[in-house]
């Protein structure tokens, strides 16, 4: 007759501890987001293979994942659709990429070639174009100014003498959709640079009293254009500056 030890078929309490730690250690690994150092690991001698060690200057950023699917509409300029662009890094410029950029976080977002998003490294990034409805936007990174409360990027509108800049950015409304949901919701500062200071613009107002020698011409020449100043429309302020610009032009 043969015996069986029972005490032999039961775990000991170390055997699960073991399991309980492993098991620990691979949530914890597949709920953080992975940071890249250039391009992912397991793809970067890929990528350097078929497009040379300078794209990895490029593809430096942290994976990107969306953490507000449960909020109405999205983080990104124009839409959530990828648009084709070029990234100013150093004295670099990389064309062509496929880029968005997310104005919740002011971060610029590439899709590598293996379909990775990655949110690129902003200390990285002077400057980037946008094309979108057969239009160029050129934004560049702006320090910390009289004005500008923290760095990030504008998009420039006009640039002469004086500079006319937007900053675009989304702000999440707290249960704004049938008081159940969040709501990102669109909003624009409007700045203006003359002789190294910004100014934030809202109204025609604040574009004259900038130039009060010349206060009866820009009224003449808006009223004559029949040109209408909004903050919520920033290209309605590009024929004014221009014209201003022109003004300081001449002797």
């Amino acid at each position: 007759m043969t015996v069986i030890s029972y005490q032999t078929m039961i775990p000991h309490p170390s055997e699960f501890l073991c399991t309980g730690f492993l098991l620990l250690i691979l949530i914890i690994s597949t709920s953080e987001p992975c940071y890249s150092s250039g391009l992912l690991q397991e793809g970067s001698q890929n990528i350097v293979n078929q497009y040379g060690t300078e794209q990895q200057v490029l593809y430096n950023g942290k994976i990107w994942r969306n953490l507000f699917s449960a909020t109405k509409g999205d983080q990104f300029l124009f839409s959530n659709g990828f648009v084709k662009g070029n990234v100013n890094i150093g004295n670099r410029v990389f064309e062509d990429a496929s880029l968005r950029y997310d104005i919740y976080n002011d971060e610029l977002q590439i899709m590598t070639p293996q379909g990775v998003i990655l949110s690129l490294n902003k200390e990285n990034i002077d400057a980037f174009t946008l094309w979108h409805n057969d239009r160029q936007y050129h934004f560049i990174k702006k320090e910390v100014s009289n004005i500008l409360k923290r760095s990030g990027y504008l998009n420039i509108l006009h640039n002469g003498r004086l500079k006319l800049y937007v900053r675009y950015r989304k702000d999440i409304l707290p249960l704004a959709v049938d008081n159940k949901y969040d709501l990102f919701t669109l909003i624009q500062h409007i700045y203006l640079e003359k002789d190294s200071q910004m100014y934030l613009l809202r109204k025609k107002r604040d574009v004259i009293k900038l130039f009060p020698g010349y206060k009866d011409e820009i009224k003449d020449f808006l009223r004559h254009n029949r040109i209408s100043i909004s903050k919520n429309d920033p290209d309605s302020f590009m024929a004014l500056i221009e014209y201003c610009d022109n003004l300081r032009a001449e002797p």
